[in-house]
């Protein structure tokens, strides 16, 4: 099915934001945060957000690996937010079923946009995930946005949406993708390419 427009009314966008103990495909992935909203009209409510946190221990019990440049990077981080995002008890499997279901319930792939801060990283990362358990991915690989791409096309805009919105808990998968999808939906309102 062709892919509807990123600006149409009915094209849903979600920011996903993963906390990980790694930066290469393979690496655990310790929280699966995404918000929804659409390119006309915000719709943050609990139904578009999504907050799965995921076993680090039974992650890498199915061989994802861990990286010790990052898991020193987490022990100089706000101590709430490390023992929060590794808090997880959901299984791999089980996160991804879980995520299936959340962007499932956003409409067909086809109308679903994901955004990254970088997609490499967010989107990648989370295929990894998909690809070990030869699960479908939940999302067409054209539909993938970047962040830093459409901060970089409009910095003005993205300077001034930082000065709107704030993120009080960074390294937190949930409130990076909330803030992240503010940064997004100000640009989409204020600045069409």
């Amino acid at each position: 099915m062709q892919p509807l427009d990123m600006f149409s009314p009915e094209a849903v966008h979600v920011v996903i934001d993963l906390e990980t103990l790694g930066t290469v495909p393979g690496s655990v992935v310790l929280q699966i945060g995404a918000q929804a909203f659409t390119a006309s009209e915000s719709i943050l409510g609990m139904q578009t957000m999504c907050d799965i946190k995921i076993d680090p221990e039974l992650s890498r019990a199915a061989g994802f690996t861990v990286n010790e440049e990052t898991k020193h990077w987490w022990n100089n981080q706000n101590p709430e937010t490390r023992k929060v995002v590794h808090s997880g008890t959901t299984s791999p499997f089980q996160a991804l079923m879980e995520f299936t279901t959340y962007m499932k319930g956003l409409g067909g792939k086809s109308r679903v946009y994901v955004w990254g801060n970088s997609p490499r990283f967010d989107c990648g990362l989370l295929e990894a995930y998909y690809h070990h358990y030869a699960l479908e991915i939940p999302w067409e690989f054209r539909n993938e946005r970047d962040l830093r791409t459409l901060a970089a096309l409009r910095s003005n805009l993205y300077t001034r949406a930082k000065l709107t919105y704030t993120n009080d808990t960074p390294h937190n998968g949930y409130w990076d993708a909330r803030y992240e999808s503010c940064i997004i939906e100000y640009i989409l309102k204020w600045g069409v390419i």
